[in-house]
Parts: C-alpha cells; structure tokens; sequence
C-alpha cells in the first residue's frame, strides 16, 4: 500500500457554461474521450489488435461527432515503462504520464478550489485508479477512505479512472457518479469483485452486460453532461446523463442503454 500511496494522482476538470466552441459541431459544447491503460505489449509491434480498434473508433469520433481532447489516465507503456528518450517504443507509443503527486493533493483541493468547485457547473476529477470497480483489481481502498469524502463534500459530478481493464459507470445512491475506462489494451472480462460494490450502484459494466471495452465519451454543454460508452465497432451500448450542479442540491442524472 505504501507504494500505491506514493504513486497516485488526481487532477480535476472545471466546466462552465461560458467556453468557446473548438472542435465541435454544436457551439458551447465540449467533447472528450476518456481512456486509460493503453500500454500495449513489450514486443514489437508494440500494440494490441484491440488497441487499434480503440485508436480506429477515436479517430472515427473526432472525424463525425467531434473531439476537442483526449483524456489519457495511465498506464501508458507495458509492462516494466521506456529505458530512456531513445527507447524505440517513443516511435510508436506516444506519452508518459507518472502519478508522483502525494495525498498533499487532497489537502491542497480542499484549501484552494473550494471556491472554484461551488463557482463551477461540472466538476470532474480523474487519476488512474479507481474508487470503486468491479473488475480485477477492485476498489482501491485508500480512495475509497480518503478521496471519496471530498468527492461528496464537494458534490464532483463525476470521477473518471482506468485501471481495470473494462467500462464500468458506477453511481452511488446519492448521486455520485464514477466512470471507468481502462480497456485501452485488452476488454477485461472479469467480475471479480463485483460483491465488493453495492448492486443498486452498477448501473453498467461491459463484463457484466457483455459488452466490448472501447472507450468513454463525454460531451459537455451548459444544459447536460453525457457520457457514452463506446465499443470499438461504433456502438453506443450505454449513455448517462449528469446535469449541471445546483448549489447544495444532490446529483442530477438519467441514464438510458442503447
């Protein structure tokens, strides 16, 4: 745990309805793509057929429905990272994020954003490692301990991860939301601990409504949130919607499988 604790990160996202169309089609929207642990494998070439279908289904959505960013959370070099800046996997694999920030993060978020976060009509925070999952590796213990209070006090619309190497959209009863969206690599079919989190808080899971991984999709504007998962042969096989937070009011949300 000590090396867990050393090496996780969270950054956090502030939305409001006065930005500027980028990218996309409908003005004051935002649209990004969620995705994490596309480290590939040691051997050349380096990548997954899997992987290339989430490379292929990114491209098609900034090609038909827009993409202003691409939200990359970890796991970007399998297994063991790059030696150095002349490791032949620069040339295929792009980018290197390593989580070294301490939990001083948290007391810093707590201190500095508070205004921020009650001025802002989303709030998303993201690290690599998930507050609840289903999946192989489960709900990271610290997370749940330590972040998830601030998640709560501070009413953030959603936390995004990876780690585990599948989809998941997991909302507790108050509201809180938690995406993961980790299948860069391989869709990871494993509910092995699926008991480790409420069943009324697993709104959807490609292991368990058997499904392929692919990615998150987010599109943001002043009046929703929503987030679609997407498989890597373009199908929308879950969309959630989160509204724009009211001060001191519960989470709003809907959510529909395609």
């Amino acid at each position: 745990m000590g090396r867990l604790q050393r090496e996780i990160f969270v950054f956090i996202l502030l939305f409001n309805s006065s930005w500027t169309r980028i990218h996309s089609e409908e003005p004051a929207a935002m649209r990004l793509v969620v995705l994490a642990d596309w480290g590939g494998v040691p051997v050349p070439p380096y990548y997954t057929a899997h992987e290339q279908a989430v490379a292929a289904e990114v491209d098609r959505l900034a090609r038909t429905d827009g993409l202003d960013f691409v939200l990359s959370l970890g796991d970007h070099f399998y297994f063991s990272g790059v030696q150095d800046v002349d490791d032949p996997r620069f040339k295929t694999v792009d980018g290197q994020t390593s989580g070294r920030t301490f939990w001083s993060t948290l007391s810093t978020w707590s201190s500095s954003l508070c205004l921020t976060c009650k001025q802002s009509d989303y709030v998303l925070v993201a690290g690599h490692y998930p507050v609840w999952s289903i999946g192989h590796h489960g709900p990271t213990s610290c997370l749940v301990k330590r972040l998830r209070p601030l998640l709560k006090k501070y009413r953030v619309t959603a936390y995004l991860s990876g780690h585990d190497h599948d989809l998941q959209f997991i909302r507790e009863e108050d509201g809180t939301s938690y995406v993961v969206s980790g299948s860069g690599t391989v869709s990871d079919p494993s509910t092995y601990h699926r008991d480790a989190v409420p069943s009324s808080w697993q709104l959807y899971s490609s292991p368990v409504n058997h499904t392929a991984g692919g990615v998150a999709y987010l599109q943001v504007t002043a009046h929703h949130m929503t987030v679609r998962f997407m498989q890597t042969d373009g199908k929308c096989v879950y969309q959630a919607e989160l509204l724009p937070r009211c001060p001191e009011v519960p989470h709003h949300f809907t959510d529909t499988f395609s």
